[in-house]
């Protein structure tokens, strides 16, 4: 009988988010191979956990900072120096690189995620093959060229979720081989969104009462603080709405501030983490994403499987799934481009039945086409 390849999957943790909910829609492709799967895991309780299947082992990460190296963490985040250093980059040369390397040999072991897991897996784990992944814009999110090279030299295969990133900001900053990296994009099952939107409902939206949507953790990259001024515009201008912001995160209570601030309670609502956050889509007439950067953007292809009029910010990567005019429409990363847009939509029913025309035209095909990129890369 042929031995199952024993491989390894390390992420932090299993919370809404975009790489989260790819790997989700990954693993049921790897647990039907004859592979002895492992998902490590640093911090566990994460709402999607329940959606990893019964035959893929989850595995609490086996150890702890010690004290001192908790102190030095705590100190060095504290140091003017490292004001512009990535949090991950700070915990790495404070503590990762003290803990031991995994007894365990692997075939292929694979970092879903940048930063520790893919610190960590490079310096701490054997295996036949190293795999990365990278989930975001890691110079615009902070990550230093200079710290993470090394680390990306140690892998086989680089995987970027876009082509913009693979090209832009992989290479050359993070390695010179440009045959390490492959891209596949973030990993949607359609089906499954579609069911998933009609598990509950909505309220209704009084008359006249646009419904817009937003959902992505509650963090700087997402652009909230653009979103709330945009809403205050609208309102300003006399249109009657109700934006639903679908997330949970460390934002929450300062928006929810800025939110009082501006007398927008019964405009903006913070809805809070939600394991299943499609029926906001679905009920939604304008999916609006205010993102400062994305390594993808998930969550358009979602609202796009759910047939969503469409509107974004203009960071890079929002080409690869939108045309404007076509099938969404992009705007400046400003208050008052974003209600310039979403107003446009409001007064001009015909584009948003064009857009949503559009995008219903459409198939997401990611589950059969990445699924199959991985295993190659696996089966490599």
């Amino acid at each position: 009988m042929k031995r199952k390849k024993k491989i390894l999957i390390i992420m932090d943790s299993l919370t809404c988010g975009g790489a989260e909910k790819s790997l989700i829609s990954l693993l049921p492709f790897l647990a039907e191979r004859n592979y002895d799967l492992t998902l490590m895991l640093r911090a566990r309780g994460g709402l999607f956990e329940q959606y990893v299947p019964e035959n893929v082992k989850i595995a609490d990460f086996p150890y702890n900072a010690s004290k001192i190296g908790r102190l030095l963490y705590s100190v060095s985040l504290r140091m003017p120096w490292n004001k512009h250093t990535h949090t991950a980059e700070i915990y790495w040369r404070s503590i990762g690189k003290h803990f031991p390397a995994l007894a365990d040999e692997y075939d292929d072991a694979i970092a879903y995620q940048q930063g520790f897991p893919t610190f960590f897996l490079a310096e701490k784990v054997k295996a036949g093959k190293k795999i990365c992944w990278i989930n975001a814009d890691l110079l615009k999110a902070g990550y230093s060229p200079v710290f993470c090279k090394p680390f990306y030299s140690k892998y086989d295969r680089i995987v970027a979720v876009s082509n913009v990133i693979k090209d832009t900001v992989v290479y050359p900053f993070f390695t010179d081989q440009k045959s390490q990296i492959f891209t596949c994009l973030d990993i949607l099952n359609e089906g499954l969104i579609k069911d998933m939107s009609l598990e509950y409902e909505i309220e209704k939206p009084r008359k006249n009462q646009i419904h817009i949507t937003t959902v992505g953790r509650l963090v700087p990259p997402k652009g909230y603080d653009l979103a709330i001024s945009s809403a205050k515009i609208l309102k300003d201008r006399g249109h009657l709405f109700v934006w639903h912001i679908v997330g949970g995160g460390e934002l929450h209570d300062k928006l929810k501030e800025l939110i009082k601030e501006l007398s927008l309670q019964d405009y903006v609502i913070l809805e809070g983490e939600k394991l299943n956050p499609y029926p906001y889509i679905a009920a939604a007439n304008i999916y609006v994403q205010t993102s400062k950067f994305e390594g993808f953007g998930i969550t358009i292809g979602e609202a796009k499987i759910l047939g969503k009029a469409i509107l974004s910010t203009n960071f890079p990567v929002v080409y690869e799934q939108i045309t404007d005019g076509r099938n969404g429409i992009v705007v400046e990363m400003t208050p008052k481009a974003i209600a310039d847009g979403i107003e446009s939509l409001i007064k001009n029913p015909e584009l948003m039945r064009n857009l949503i025309d559009a995008v219903s035209e459409e198939r997401n095909t990611t589950a059969e086409t990445e699924s199959k990129k991985v295993i190659s890369l696996i089966e490599d």
